[in-house]
């Protein structure tokens, strides 16, 4: 997803107001057999990319 940044924030603010200032991991779901994780990339320029990732089943990421 890629999120519009309007003055006065910048990229990097918006993302640590967000609490997406690095990649956070959550421990693999027992229902799921999965760990999903969230951070930013750089968008070049066209705002913040957020994205949400999740590890194939039962694999070591």
């Amino acid at each position: 997803m890629v999120v519009d940044i309007k003055p006065p924030h910048t990229a990097q603010s918006l993302a640590a107001e967000m609490g997406l200032a690095s990649e956070r991991c959550e421990p693999m779901n027992l229902w799921t057999l999965r760990k999903t994780c969230t951070g930013i990339a750089d968008s070049g320029g066209r705002g913040l990319h957020i994205y949400l990732q999740y590890s194939l089943l039962l694999s070591k990421y």
